[in-house]
Formats: structure tokens, sequence, C-alpha cells
């Protein structure tokens, strides 16, 4: 899972990065871990990246 911030001129800066569990628990640590050092009135969105060799496992 990558936590990516895009400026206002358009450049995309990887924040962090962290390995979670494929299961309710693991679904639980992500929005917790997602929303952790925002800061207020910043947009997020989730969003599965199908290049991943991990995600296309889970999706065939």
């Amino acid at each position: 899972m990558c936590l990516k911030e895009q400026a206002d001129d358009g450049r995309v800066k990887i924040k962090r990065s962290r390995s979670l569990s494929n299961d309710y628990e693991g679904f639980k640590s992500l929005l917790n871990w997602s929303v952790k050092g925002l800061s207020k009135g910043v947009s997020l969105k989730y969003v599965k990246d199908l290049a991943c060799a991990k995600c296309q496992l889970h999706t065939m």
C-alpha cells in the first residue's frame, strides 16, 4: 500500500508505504493508517493499482 500526495502543480510524491493483510483487520488498519498525519481539509481517495502483481493475484 502506498500513500501518495499530489501538489498543486501536479507533482506526485510517495509519502509512505505499508503492507497490510487482506482481511477485515487489514482493512481497519488501512483506514487508520491512511488518515494518520493528514492535514485538515486534505482530500483522500483510495485507488486499486491494477499494475501491482500482488493485486493481480487477488483479482484473478
